[in-house]
């Protein structure tokens, strides 16, 4: 066996975990050591590599690397891990849309930050996934985001549950269309918290009051 195929060693090991405090760690070295790594190591280093992602002073080298290293833990889908590296995801506004959508649509505890907060997906993004998702509570994410555009409420209105559509009306930065109040009313009513979170809302039209 020569030496490049011999499985690497404690020591090899531990060299390797002193280089994940380095900058610029490369995606060989990942997954030279991962096999030792404990969960709360990798969560880490998740948190660490996307809350750093494409930060100012990076190298091309250095974001290429830690993107390849996020993938292979989202692919892995150890669950805290993941969700450590959505939380971090969703606050970096540098945060590449491949890996925002491979988050948004994994599990609700790992979709939910990235759909409240992601600058990465687009309107035509958050619309796909309300349109195509059964989990109500990533569209009450979607619901919460800090601007929610006219098409946006639309989807939501028409696809959403009682508590979606609670949510949104909720939301002073929501753009609600008429056709969308239409839909809440057809869907939702009856319901008298729907009922007052419309009247609630500013500039209604009469017609729209009138239901």
């Amino acid at each position: 066996m020569s030496p490049s195929d011999r499985p690497p060693s404690n020591a090899d090991n531990g060299d390797a975990l002193e280089k994940l405090n380095l900058h610029g760690l490369s995606t060989a070295d990942y997954l030279k050591v991962e096999p030792v790594l404990s969960v709360a190591q990798k969560s880490a280093l998740a948190t660490r590599l996307a809350s750093g992602l494409h930060a100012q002073g990076s190298s091309e080298d250095e974001s290429a690397n830690a993107e390849a290293i996020l993938r292979v833990l989202v692919w892995n889908g150890e669950p805290s891990v993941i969700e450590s590296m959505a939380q971090a995801a969703a606050e970096n506004p540098n945060t590449p849309r491949s890996i925002a959508w491979a988050l948004a649509n994994d599990d609700e505890a790992a979709a939910a930050p990235i759909l409240k907060a992601s600058l990465a997906l687009s309107d035509v993004d958050l619309v796909a996934i309300v349109e195509a998702t059964e989990n109500p509570s990533k569209m009450i994410a979607i619901a919460r985001r800090d601007a929610v555009s006219t098409e946006l409420s639309r989807s939501l209105a028409k696809c959403g549950d009682e508590e979606t559509v609670h949510v949104l009306l909720g939301n002073a930065n929501a753009e609600i269309p008429e056709d969308a109040y239409e839909s809440m009313l057809d869907r939702h009513g009856k319901t008298e918290r729907i009922q007052a979170g419309i009247i609630g809302r500013e500039a209604i039209s009469s017609a729209v009051a009138t239901r």
